[in-house]
């Protein structure tokens, strides 16, 4: 039984190597193209140069003053309601007024609770204001996001047809698919642990066998990749 989930393991990597090395390094990189650009858009969708073109769409007063518009038309006589009606619990006055835009664009019901409480003059007005620039700089950050993804998507979509092109003759062609085999290998391996976890942990049950007789291959594959491999290490596997 040993023998046969090594032999298992083995074909798993060889099959894994023989797959990329023909698929080539620039197909097995093409899926990670779409979480590329989100990685990007996440972390450049505030930068300077993204929000001074975002700003053509959503800067202007007047789109300001028409969001302002909508959140007092929204929320105004509830907040006015709630600021007059005589509650016990201070901390529920506005419980349940915003609804789930509370949570997307910012805690707006602590803002209208603590201006409240402070006293603060024209209390629909603050709160507008306020939950105004939230939506605002929302909307800037889903704009920029956008176009950032999509910019990459783009740029990244024409670079890997223009490598393709480049890399499909001659030596560059051989270049690819031996990287692809080497990216394989690595895949194969991490594969055939996940294998051998499965196997240690299943097996036995499945086969209705000890531990010993499934891991007791003459190669000792199973083994190795359960006690010994690298990631087994690193989320601190217990060796059989």
């Amino acid at each position: 039984m040993g023998n046969l989930f090594d032999i298992i393991l083995v074909l798993i990597v060889v099959a894994t190597v023989l797959i990329n090395y023909r698929r080539g390094m620039l197909k097995i990189l093409k899926p990670f193209k779409f979480i590329s650009s989100v990685v990007i858009a996440m972390n450049f969708k505030m930068s300077s140069l993204v929000q001074k073109i975002v700003g053509n769409f959503i800067s202007t007063e007047q789109f300001k003053a028409t969001v302002n518009e909508r959140v007092n038309a929204m929320w105004g006589d509830k907040i006015n309601s709630a600021a007059g009606a005589e509650i016990v619990n201070e901390h529920e006055r506005f419980a349940g007024i915003f609804g789930p835009f509370n949570s997307l664009f910012g805690d707006i019901q602590s803002y209208c609770q603590t201006a409240f409480m402070e006293g603060t003059e024209n209390l629909v007005e603050q709160v507008s204001s306020y939950a105004t620039n939230a939506i605002i700089v929302f909307l800037q950050n889903a704009i920029g996001f956008v176009l950032v993804f999509l910019a990459c998507m783009i740029l990244l979509s024409v670079a890997m047809f223009v490598l393709q092109l480049l890399f499909s003759k001659g030596i560059l062609k051989i270049l690819n698919q031996i990287l692809g085999g080497i990216a394989g290998l690595l895949f194969g391996f991490v594969i055939a642990w996940i294998a051998s976890i499965l196997i240690v942990n299943f097996g036995p049950i499945m086969m209705k066998s000890d531990v010993g007789t499934i891991t007791g291959g003459f190669l000792g594959i199973v083994k190795w990749f359960h006690d010994s491999f690298i990631l087994s290490q690193l989320f601190g596997i217990v060796p059989i």
